[in-house]
């Protein structure tokens, strides 16, 4: 099974949140998030998962919580069983880590994600969750729309 993908939107700033919400309502940018991770599994925070309000249709959630939930999908405290969850119930789909900064960050230093595909929200917003920086990281593509770009990153190889 490939390696998890990061999949984020985030301002000039690297907003990504506010108040436990989106500071944004950008619906062409919501339909493309729709889209890639359709038929697939979402890692997320706790937040992240309240802040959308519950499983998403069509996708598995796995929610890493230190917190007991009852949720449609699974849920874990640990960054390595939530991995094995999602490839023992979709081994052949792929694996989104879709929030929140904490959750990010811990894929990221732990070394078990290699590729990030990140909305870059053309204006600033007010907010107080910010993506991590991406060390060592490199552009490979991008595709521009009307209020944001998406840009694909991989780490590089040292």
């Amino acid at each position: 099974m490939n390696k998890p993908i990061i999949l984020a939107a985030m301002d000039p700033n690297r907003v990504i949140g506010n108040k436990g919400q989106l500071p944004w309502h950008i619906p062409e940018e919501l339909a493309h998030f729709k889209a890639t991770t359709m038929k697939h599994a979402m890692i997320m925070g706790r937040n992240t998962y309240d802040s959308i309000g519950g499983s998403l249709p069509g996708r598995i959630s796995i929610v890493l919580t230190n917190r007991p939930i009852d949720i449609p999908g699974f849920s874990t405290h640990n960054i390595h069983t939530a991995l094995d969850m999602a490839r023992i119930f979709i081994p052949t789909r792929q694996v989104f880590i879709i929030g929140g900064a904490h959750v990010f960050k811990q894929y990221i230093e732990a070394g078990l994600v290699d590729r990030a595909i990140i909305s870059h929200i053309h204006c600033e917003y007010d907010g107080d969750t910010f993506f991590p920086l991406l060390v060592d990281w490199e552009c490979v593509s991008s595709k521009e729309y009307a209020d944001f770009t998406v840009k694909e990153w991989v780490r590089n190889e040292t």
